[in-house]
């Protein structure tokens, strides 16, 4: 299948046991929800997975899990290969390929200057040929990419796009203007609406895979022009967000536990949270969280 980018891709946790033990049904559990609320695929062992600090086999058995249980959906399989090594990356990328995944990702390694970048992306490009998709995601790697500099990765071959989770909107805009062609996927969850309003034509975010129907409904008021629902329900979700802010692992982790699923998505040391921020967690999150519920399954009735 080739991969269509189009639409609502949740990154996908990894869950763990309190001795960070990768839980393999549960994972395969939480795939299969997601994919019943409607989504377009999964993006396997990002950030949200954790994966930089799960080992290498975990991660390629994570990626075969999901794979597999996105058969049934005929869903897109996006697999972040992302680590501190171009060798580790490109070790990822080519298992990626063999076991059947429709494209690979990566943040660049952090700290790295612009040519090395360029490097890195180029070898990743040529272990497999899978699209690849490119990050612009500062603020965690500490590489502030220009519009030029993106430019020069895209005309790598194999680079079919980026994930834009920087918080500049006009940079997915500049993108889309300079190449039309580009595969431009929003990765700020509080600004999806945005990035589509853009010129993003998907998105891959954390709080998806916690509240996947949401996002759908998103996307597809966007796509249909009801902006003013899209907005809505978007509030919701910047409601929730607000609170999270005081420890966004934490209040990640507890809206998972109010709901029912009681894993670690998060490997020592950040499983830890203190009392007094779980105490302000537990009592401020449970009306968001139905408030978003609600409003979904509102959406649902009409």
């Amino acid at each position: 299948m080739k991969a269509n980018f189009s639409g609502v891709i949740p990154a996908i946790v990894s869950p763990c046991d309190d001795d960070d033990r990768f839980l393999e049904e549960v994972f395969v559990e939480h795939i299969r929800r997601i994919y019943e609320a409607g989504v377009q695929g999964v993006y396997a062992c990002g950030g949200t997975g954790d994966s930089l600090r799960m080992h290498v086999d975990e991660r390629k058995r994570a990626l075969e899990l999901a794979i597999e249980a996105s058969k049934p959906y005929d869903g897109v399989v996006v697999a972040h290969v992302g680590n501190r090594s171009t060798r580790e990356a490109v070790e990822l990328a080519e298992h990626a390929a063999r076991a059947g995944a429709h494209a690979v990702a990566s943040m660049p390694p952090f700290s790295t200057t612009a040519l090395q970048v360029l490097q890195f992306y180029t070898s990743l490009a040529k272990a497999t040929d899978l699209p690849l998709l490119v990050y612009h995601i500062p603020q965690i790697t500490g590489i502030d990419t220009s519009v030029e500099e993106m430019l020069d990765l895209l005309d790598i071959p194999n680079v079919v796009g980026i994930k834009c989770s920087g918080n500049d909107l006009m940079f997915i805009k500049r993108i889309a203007m300079n190449r039309p062609e580009t595969v431009l996927i929003n990765g700020v969850d509080e600004k999806f609406v945005f990035g589509l309003l853009y010129g993003a034509q998907g998105g891959v975010g954390m709080w998806y895979s916690v509240f996947p129907r949401l996002f759908v409904e998103i996307y597809e008021a966007v796509t249909r022009r009801d902006i003013d629902h899209a907005l809505v329900l978007q509030t919701l979700l910047v409601d929730l967000w607000q609170v999270a802010l005081v420890d966004m692992r934490a209040a990640f982790e507890i809206v998972f536990e109010l709901k029912g699923w009681k894993f670690h998505a998060f490997r020592r040391p950040h499983a830890a949270v203190n009392k007094s921020t779980r105490d302000i967690l537990i009592k401020e999150l449970p009306s968001r969280i139905d408030a978003i519920d609600r409003a979904v399954e509102q959406v649902g009735t009409t």
